[in-house]
Formats: C-alpha cells, sequence, structure tokens
C-alpha cells in the first residue's frame, strides 16, 4: 500500500512538474509491459496495404505542425482516451514524441495498455530517430505524398484529422 502510494506521488510530481499530463503513470504497467519497435519497423507498418497499424504523435499540435511522421495522426498525451474513435480498430497502435529523452512514448503506451489497448508499440526515438535515418517528415502546410493536412477549429484551437483508412 505504501508503495503505490509512492508511485501515485511520484506520477503526480513528475506530472505537474513537467506540465506534460502523463496520465499514463498508471501503477499497472511499467517499462517491462511496452514493446518496442524501431525506425525501419515503423517504415514497415506504413507501407502496409491493410492499413490497420496507427501512428500516432503524442506530443502537443503545435509540434505536430512543425513537422511529423508521414502518416502518423495527432492525439495529444493529454487527450488520449479510452474509447477514443480515432484508436478504434487500429492494430498495432505505434506511439512516439520528439525522441528518446521524452517520456511522453513510454506514458502513453502505459496509459494505453492500462486501457485495455493490445498491440501498443513504443517508438521511444520518436521524431529524432526518423530524421537522423533520413526520412521525410511532413506538415501540414507543405506535406509529402498523399497526406491530408488537418482541419483547425478557429474557436478553440483544436484539430481535427482524418480517421485512418479515410
Amino acid at each position: 500500500m505504501i508503495e503505490a502510494l509512492r508511485r501515485a506521488a511520484i506520477c503526480v510530481v513528475v506530472g505537474l512538474g513537467a506540465g506534460l499530463g502523463l496520465a499514463g503513470c498508471q501503477p499497472e504497467t511499467s517499462d517491462r509491459d511496452i514493446a518496442l519497435i524501431d525506425t525501419a519497423g515503423v517504415a514497415a507498418l506504413l507501407a502496409d496495404d491493410e492499413g490497420r497499424a496507427l501512428v500516432v504523435d503524442v506530443r502537443r499540435w503545435a509540434e505536430y505542425d512543425a513537422g511529423h511522421i508521414p502518416g502518423a495522426v495527432c492525439v495529444p498525451m493529454s487527450e488520449l482516451r479510452s474509447g477514443d474513435p480515432v484508436l478504434a480498430g487500429a492494430r498495432p497502435i505505434v506511439v512516439y514524441a520528439e525522441s528518446f529523452e521524452s517520456p511522453l512514448s513510454a506514458a502513453a503506451a502505459k496509459k494505453l495498455i492500462a486501457d485495455g489497448y493490445v498491440d501498443v508499440l513504443d517508438y521511444r526515438g520518436g521524431l529524432a530517430f526518423w530524421r537522423e535515418e533520413g526520412r521525410e517528415v511532413a506538415t501540414p502546410a507543405g506535406g509529402v505524398g498523399e497526406e491530408v493536412a488537418p482541419v483547425r477549429a478557429a474557436a478553440d484551437d483544436e484539430m481535427i484529422a482524418p480517421l485512418p483508412g479515410e
């Protein structure tokens, strides 16, 4: 009981101190529960014709707008919710953030696993590894390939991205 309270207190302190909304800090999950994927694996999933895989950028919208993995959708860590229609039916779900140093992708993977999602993969190197390997980076204004720019609702800066397969 004391250990569970200590872990919960650490999660609150880290989440508040970093201002990142690390809601994925769950006592039921640990780093051992997270499967990792590398750049080649992410690229292969994105190239798969079945298209059931979903690559999710868990950074803030402004960071996503500045550049993201082509084909990725943005669901900021603070907006990850169980039952999100963007995540429905996706297998696997690959989460990523900016770099290996960012705690966001691991926290997002833990949250999704705790919420009952299966086949959750963490691309721990994130956009930094993607760029280092010479891969293209998409932006809403000048995207690559057939990237569809998300629509920004003027009222509250909310982004509405197309669902996979649309």
